[in-house]
């Protein structure tokens, strides 16, 4: 959403105008009619124009800053979402939940953690030979694969370098840790 998105013309300020157009109109018909020519009336009617049109400007102020506000809110909330959501792709579960939590540790101590490297064998002289559209498309293919078993091995991927692959199991005591990777 852009923020102009939010700016047509205001139903609060839409409804001032009319209001307003109809007090003034009214009053001021009103006070001809009815009153007779004096300072006090002559004042009046000059500055009743004058309250219509500040009460017009801080109808629009007000609009505007509620739109603003508004915009700011969605901006913010998008913008949290999308935070919330590369945390979580980049973060282990325990350590998203620490780190949210505000009990973060500076290091970890864990056993039974298992890694998985894993590396194709001749990628090098195999991808020097064919067009490199194909080589991304095989390694998209295949790291997709990896990303969709390791989250279902509960495994967590740390990063891709070139061709390899790495993972970890999460941190946390697994039994069937390494059987998993393997299944990866």
């Amino acid at each position: 959403m852009r923020m102009r998105d939010f700016f047509s013309s205001g139903l609060l300020f839409q409804n001032c105008i009319l209001v307003d157009v109809l007090l003034m109109t009214m009053s001021l018909t009103f006070i001809i009619t009815t009153a007779r020519e004096t300072a006090s009336t002559v004042s009046t009617i000059a500055t009743f124009p004058c309250y219509v049109f500040f009460n017009l400007v801080s109808a629009y102020c007000k609009e505007y800053i509620d739109r603003l506000t508004f915009y700011v809110n969605e901006h913010a909330k998008t913008t949290e979402s999308r935070a919330t959501q590369l945390l979580n792709d980049m973060l282990p579960k325990q350590v998203l939940e620490e780190f949210q939590q505000d009990k973060l540790k500076l290091a970890y101590l864990h056993e039974n953690v298992t890694f998985l490297f894993a590396d194709i064998c001749g990628f090098t002289s195999w991808a020097k030979g064919v067009d490199a559209c194909e080589v991304v498309t095989m390694l998209q293919k295949l790291f997709a694969k990896f990303d969709k078993d390791s989250t279902k091995f509960g495994l967590y991927k740390l990063c891709t370098i070139g061709d390899a692959y790495v993972a970890v199991s999460e941190p946390v005591t697994a039994e069937n840790a390494v059987r998993d990777c393997l299944s990866t």
